[in-house]
């Protein structure tokens, strides 16, 4: 009996934990293609980010934004395209040498829609810091190393690491 009434009130505690919300929806993975013209041995890696929905709410004066599943979007620079996935999604983008253009990414669902465009971020740089005091002449060795900084810069621009996004991007659908 003793068995009986802790297995009841185990069960009824459990019952507490279970959530009023339906369970989320497991993100979808999807991957860039190439557009043509893009010199795929820039392509020196890849990154798995992930791209959320939400709607805007109000009540009141407070405002938040709630998750909208569901949302179909398309995510595209110059040299590549994801096209046609389902938010929650883990999109698998390319590290590339040499800065990519902008991303942008645009998603609709049922009468909403949205869309963010996201700047490339510098992951690694290969110019090389040359220090102008190594010179005996200061101000002749602040003029030759700024001159080479600039030319080792412009040489090494073409070798640096870029991403996309940065681990998640989140579009508000109005």
């Amino acid at each position: 009996m003793k068995n009986l009434i802790i297995a009841a009130a185990a069960a009824t505690a459990l019952t507490g934990c279970v959530p009023d919300e339906p369970v989320q929806q497991q993100p979808q993975g999807v991957s860039f293609a190439t557009k043509a013209g893009f010199d795929t041995s820039r392509i020196i890696g890849r990154e798995t980010v992930s791209i959320q929905t939400s709607i805007p709410q109000k009540r009141g004066i407070a405002t938040w934004e709630k998750a909208l599943p569901g949302s179909t979007c398309t995510a595209e620079s110059n040299e590549i395209i994801v096209a046609n996935f389902t938010t929650p999604a883990q999109v698998v983008l390319p590290v590339v040498r040499g800065r990519p253009s902008a991303m942008r990414i645009t998603c609709q669902n049922g009468a909403v829609s949205g869309g963010i465009q996201r700047q490339p971020i510098l992951i690694e740089s290969n110019a090389s810091a040359n220090s102008a005091l190594e010179q005996d002449n200061i101000v002749a060795g602040i003029i030759v190393g700024a001159v080479r900084a600039g030319q080792e810069r412009r040489e090494a621009r073409a070798n640096d690491a870029w991403r996309y996004i940065e681990g998640a991007a989140g579009l508000s659908l109005k």
